[in-house]
């Protein structure tokens, strides 16, 4: 608790942002400062932009925006989060069947040891796009406080279709989705 008034409070006085605006399609929203809501089903994505395993920063509307893509999973997660290493098996089957059809996974890692992060990667095969948070939710995503948690866009709207999807449930709503 004492952790979470820290970062809130660290986040409060550093942060600037401005007012969510209706987006175009596949536009994220705008960050609003001090935040604390969750996003959800029907509202537009907001933009993040962090370093992925060979540090280059990769921003979740070049992912939703990439030619190809239908629907891209906002995936946060951590390599010491027994829940979130259940779920991977389920994901790599869904990213196996659905990749080719226009399904991604922007898996955002809490994770602040770096080394674990990219063991856990390899150990289970998450061969999609691995962001480091390094151990804090991204602005626009401060309502993340447990993990795993997932949001699911539709890339042609910019908007989130299902959100917390678990176990086999992912591969469900995408044979929903995409047809």
């Amino acid at each position: 608790m004492l952790m979470k008034l820290i970062i809130m409070l660290l986040i409060a006085t550093s942060l600037v942002g401005c007012k969510n605006k209706a987006a175009a399609p596949a536009e994220p929203a705008q960050a609003e400062a001090f935040s604390f809501e969750s996003i959800d089903v029907g509202a537009s994505y907001v933009d993040i932009s962090l370093p992925d395993m060979q540090g280059k920063k990769i921003s979740l509307s070049d992912v939703v925006t990439k030619q190809g893509n239908k629907y891209v999973l906002l995936d946060f997660w951590a390599s010491w989060c027994g829940p979130c290493i259940r779920e991977m098996p389920y994901l790599c089957e869904a990213y196996k069947e659905y990749h080719d059809k226009g399904f991604e996974i922007y898996a955002t890692s809490l994770d602040s040891d770096d080394k674990a992060w990219r063991q856990a990667i390899e150990n289970n095969k998450m061969v999609w796009v691995n962001i480091f948070a390094n151990a804090s939710s991204p602005r626009g995503y401060e309502w993340v406080n447990s993990i795993p948690t997932n949001l699911l866009i539709d890339c042609s709207t910019g908007k989130v279709v299902a959100k917390n999807l678990r176990g086999e449930a992912v591969a469900a709503k995408l044979k929903e989705l995409i047809k």
